[in-house]
């Protein structure tokens, strides 16, 4: 799979393939239905995971097929965990649990954001004890002022002591890359499209609404 790096963007991975950009193009549709929004973004969701956790490490065992024996590559370490920042979060991540990371453990960081100071107050939490030396997905479909994103992996570090940390996109904006690197520079993006520009009420520009009421089917464009 092709990814495109940014100079301008340091830790930023956009995940460039001509499958992955149709579904984009089909959510970003304000006429896409609600049944069929979810369904493109419970496709687009593992492809993404894939990519962000492409070096993982493998060893070696011996077993037998129906032909022959033959030494099969598994994965060396199951320690991969899918954390959430809701509301659209949720809806991104447990695509990838389903159908990529079943064995995963799952976190979840409740996320609200206020309308007139447009930053996010976290409300609630549910978090996997450990991440220490974990490969910990932090899922957030939109990543625009990346306020929410850089305060759910402070939280995540201060209560789980996770240090590999990598979030997931569907698409983002250059503040909320920037920020998100000024404040955790370790922290590598992956999505599939860096948009333009934030609205005056902090949407992505041109984006795709808001996602998780398009997924949930909030909305009328839902």
């Amino acid at each position: 799979m092709a990814i495109q790096l940014c100079k301008k963007h340091p830790n930023l991975r956009i995940i460039n393939h001509p499958i992955l950009l149709d579904e984009l193009s089909r959510m970003r549709n304000k006429e896409t239905a609600k049944e069929d929004f979810a369904r493109h973004m419970d496709q687009v969701a593992p492809f993404l995971a894939y990519e962000a956790l492409s070096d993982l490490s493998i060893e070696y065992r011996i077993i037998e097929t129906p032909v022959a024996a033959m030494s099969a590559p598994f994965l060396s370490s199951r320690k991969v965990a899918l954390v959430s920042v809701l509301g659209a979060g949720e809806a991104f991540r447990n695509g990838m649990w389903r159908n990529l990371l079943p064995w995963a453990p799952c976190g979840m960081i409740a996320a609200r954001r206020n309308e007139q100071t447009l930053k996010a107050e976290l409300t609630y939490t549910r978090l996997p004890k450990k991440l220490h030396g974990w490969k910990t997905l932090v899922v957030d479909p939109m990543l625009a002022t990346g306020g929410s994103s850089s305060d759910a992996i402070d939280l995540l570090k201060r209560e789980t002591g996770a240090d590999d940390i990598m979030l997931v996109s569907l698409v983002a904006a250059p503040m909320g890359v920037d920020v998100l690197h000024e404040r955790h520079p370790n922290v590598v993006v992956y999505t599939l499209a860096l948009d333009s520009s934030l609205t005056k009420n902090g949407y992505i520009n041109p984006g795709l609404g808001d996602a998780g009421d398009r997924y949930f089917g909030v909305t009328p464009n839902g």
